[in-house]
């Protein structure tokens, strides 16, 4: 089993996609809200994610790898992947092609973004950016 692992400062401004992504999936969802609005939290409640616990972060401070900590230590402890995404961050893959792909194979994706996507999917160069809070860690080596 996956987890998307939300990583949110504000409000989710990609919250519609989200909501049509996750309605057709099965992973677990986790979420670390930093300063949330009221409808951020609305949007939590109705997607069914859960929270944890806070750490007032802000853009490039050591703070977010507490967060981030706190998202992992909870999500690995049911799921053997977890997939770090930001209030901006929208879905390239389906959910059933993520799932596919994850149970296909055994390994951890962690900088490996190149090699198992943009590669395999010949998006030009010059397309992508790669975004370093897009991570897909997993628990095996």
């Amino acid at each position: 089993m996956a987890a998307i692992c939300f990583l949110i400062t504000g409000d989710i401004p990609v919250g519609k996609i989200w909501n049509l992504w996750l309605s057709n999936g099965n992973f677990n969802k986790f979420a670390h809200v930093s300063r949330g609005s009221e409808k951020c939290k609305e949007w939590l409640v109705s997607n069914n994610i859960k929270t944890v616990d806070e750490v007032n972060t802000s853009w490039g401070a050591p703070s977010i790898a507490t967060a981030m900590y706190n998202l992992y230590n909870a999500a690995f402890d049911t799921n053997e992947y977890c997939i770090l995404v930001s209030q901006d961050t929208i879905p390239l893959l389906s959910c059933a092609e993520l799932s596919d792909f994850l149970e296909s194979k055994k390994i951890s994706y962690l900088d490996n973004i190149d090699k198992f996507w943009w590669d395999n999917n010949k998006i030009e160069a010059q397309l992508v950016q790669k975004y370093d809070k897009a991570i897909v860690a997993s628990q095996f080596g």
